[in-house]
């Protein structure tokens, strides 16, 4: 977790409830190498300051590169463990849980349905979780956060549409834009 100094830090503290999971000890599924690790410009600027290389796609779009095998730069394979686990971006954290534009135009909260942790949140029926993160979230992330989210989100659609990954999604929720703060961007 950064500092309580860091601009990051309040929307870090806001995934706080989904804390570790037991699934996540064996699973790794999340870092499968499909997805990208995309990055808010707040989030893309730290890494810059910390010299942690950075791909910007587009003028909406970064990302934390890939190996040659298509795993997150930072995902330690033989260990199964991230090697910036406490400075991991807000896509990391949040995982499974998703904010995706649907074709409708609709905006809504969703879980990735591949990750175990979502299947016992939904079969369970303890949403309690990942409402209350979601609910955290809106708290903190500023329209321009949500808009970045939205075009990074889009842009990654268009590279995993290339390898012919679909998701598989469960929705939880359409966002709550009265909950979020003022737009700024970061």
């Amino acid at each position: 977790m950064p500092s309580t100094s860091d601009p990051l830090y309040k929307l870090y503290a806001a995934t706080s409830a989904l804390g570790d999971q037991p699934e996540c000890k064996t699973c790794r599924r999340c870092e499968d190498p499909v997805g990208l690790v995309y990055l808010l410009s707040s989030e893309a600027s730290v890494r810059h300051e910390l010299r942690l290389p950075v791909v910007e796609a587009t003028s909406a779009a970064s990302y934390v590169p890939r190996t040659s095998t298509c795993h997150c730069l930072h995902f330690e394979a033989t260990q199964g463990r991230c090697l910036i686990y406490d400075r991991r971006p807000l896509c990391c954290r949040i995982y499974p849980i998703d904010l995706i534009r649907f074709a409708d135009g609709d905006v809504q909260w969703v879980l990735h349905a591949e990750c175990p942790i979502a299947q016992r949140w939904a079969t369970t029926r303890t949403l309690d979780i990942p409402l209350e993160t979601i609910a955290a979230l809106e708290s903190e992330l500023t329209i321009g956060q949500v808009e970045e989210w939205i075009a990074q989100e889009r842009f990654s659609k268009s590279v995993e549409t290339m390898f012919g990954s679909e998701l598989k999604l469960i929705k939880m929720r359409p966002i709550d834009y009265s909950r979020l703060r003022p737009a700024t961007r970061g």
